[in-house]
């Protein structure tokens, strides 16, 4: 009888150690290396043309104001916006994939426009201004897209996992090359006194800099437009030209779409999620899928998740689509499901009281206007409002610190290159690092707990300064 007893304890324990299928990103790890290795480049990318941009106001294009020297992170988050809101319904519909090689097509266009213009005065300024418009929408298109490819992979039970891991490569990549972009100021970025085109240096300039014009860093704003700097608009933006082509590549040939694991994931309720991980602007069912759902039958009924009651198609066609079969057995030629419910309508059948009609276009077929959505997630919906407030003190914050504390850092406090460029390094990487704990906490406790502690320390520093 001991022997039967202990027997069943290690059967038991056996049960309790077998593992389960494994968990989505594992199946999927080696494209989550390359949507990682994409997303580090489009953080890069834009690291190089935030810093050049900040520092040639001043030192090479004699801008003054602090509103001026940050003016171009205007045009970068608005583009950034607009391409944010369209990204999902375009992701939804031609693919992650497509998105994003958009998104670098679009992104090479900011550092030709800066190539090409004047490396001095008022247009070479308005064309770095300008530039930074397709900046934002190569942020918008590609970043959003490799996101979305990160919660498709990661599974809707992760995606809190999968859009923390994203922002921390992100952000960690764009600190790192915080430092890449000192080393490259340091090494082409010359400075010279304007006396041949302009007026000899003035006394307080000659103080501050100790009559010394040669690299950045002996540049004062006492010495505006008498100390010029010039490199500032070349080598960070050819940099930035080989980043943008290295990450088209990799996305042309070795990223691949991920969309259809995510219409799969949807359909035989896959990676744990309630929601068959919503993303976009309806989710990873495609739109056009939806149109042939017969009325009255839910989008996932229990049928779904037996693999025997059908024929399932997995082609591009139709991801994860499975076939209606007749009474008989055979396969049912009313894909739309229209014509039972309608025969029954016009018989006056009591069954038609068990049909459950939609009562509007939308959500008969799914779908949802640009503008609906941005209407319902900003305003109507209060608890998206609040979200999209949150987001916004956010991104306000970034804002301050990319733009107006990094500039007075080192052209009003005296703070040199590389002083600069750890500031900003260090709070790349605290907040990737924090978007990462986030997400991996709000999968576990939700998404309220962070968002309240993240608007809690963001509002700190601000207070103590």
């Amino acid at each position: 009888g001991r022997g039967v007893g202990m027997s069943g304890i290690w059967r038991s324990r056996g049960r309790r150690r077998s593992k389960g299928p494994a968990a989505p990103w594992r199946r999927h790890l080696p494209q989550l290396i390359v949507a990682s290795l994409v997303t580090a480049i489009i953080g890069a990318t834009l690291q190089l043309q935030k810093l050049a941009s900040l520092d040639s106001a001043g030192r090479q294009y004699a801008r003054e104001s602090y509103a001026d020297k940050s003016a171009f992170l205007v045009p970068f988050a608005l583009s950034k916006a607009v391409c944010n809101l369209l990204v999902g319904g375009l992701a939804d519909r031609f693919g992650r994939k497509r998105v994003a090689v958009a998104g670098f097509g679009v992104g090479i266009l900011a550092p030709i426009i800066v190539l090409g213009a004047p490396t001095r005065g008022e247009r070479g300024w308005s064309a770095v201004v300008f530039s930074s418009l397709f900046l934002g929408a190569s942020q918008g298109l590609a970043w959003t897209a490799m996101i979305l490819t990160m919660m498709d992979l990661c599974g809707p039970a992760a995606r809190g996992l999968a859009s923390g891991l994203s922002e921390t490569i992100g952000y960690t990549a764009i600190a790192i090359f915080a430092d890449v972009y000192g080393s490259i100021e340091r090494d082409t970025v010359t400075c010279a006194w304007s006396n041949g085109s302009g007026p000899a240096p003035g006394s307080e300039c000659l103080a501050r800099s100790g009559g010394k014009c040669a690299v950045s860093d002996d540049w004062k704003s006492q010495c505006l437009g008498e100390c010029v700097c010039e490199g500032y608009t070349r080598e960070p933006f050819h940099a930035q030209i080989a980043l943008l082509l290295v990450g088209a590549a990799v996305c042309a040939f070795a990223l691949r779409e991920s969309l259809f694991v995510a219409r799969a994931t949807s359909r035989v309720g896959g990676g744990g999620g309630g929601d068959g991980g919503t993303k976009g602007l309806m989710s990873g069912i495609a739109m056009s899928d939806l149109r042939g759902v017969r009325r009255g039958t839910p989008l996932f009924d229990d049928d779904d998740d037996d693999m025997g009651h059908g024929t399932w198609d997995m082609g591009h066609g139709g991801a994860g689509r499975k076939d209606r079969t007749d009474g008989a057995g055979g396969r049912s030629d009313d894909l739309n499901g229209y014509a039972a419910d309608t025969n029954a309508a016009e018989d006056g059948r009591e069954d038609v009281r068990d049909v459950d009609v939609p009562a509007d276009h939308a959500t008969l077929t799914g779908e949802e206007s640009a503008w609906a959505g941005f209407v319902r997630t900003s305003f109507a919906n209060k608890s998206l409002a609040v979200v999209c407030l949150a987001g916004f003190c956010a991104n306000f914050e970034t804002g301050l610190a990319w733009g107006l504390i990094a500039t007075w850092a080192r052209d009003s406090m005296g703070l040199g290159g590389r002083e600069r460029d750890f500031f900003t390094a260090c709070y790349s990487f605290v907040k990737g690092l924090s978007q990462l704990l986030a997400g991996m906490m709000s999968d576990r406790i939700g998404r309220k707990a962070p968002m309240c502690l993240g608007l809690l320390g963001g509002g700190a520093p601000p207070l103590g300064a």
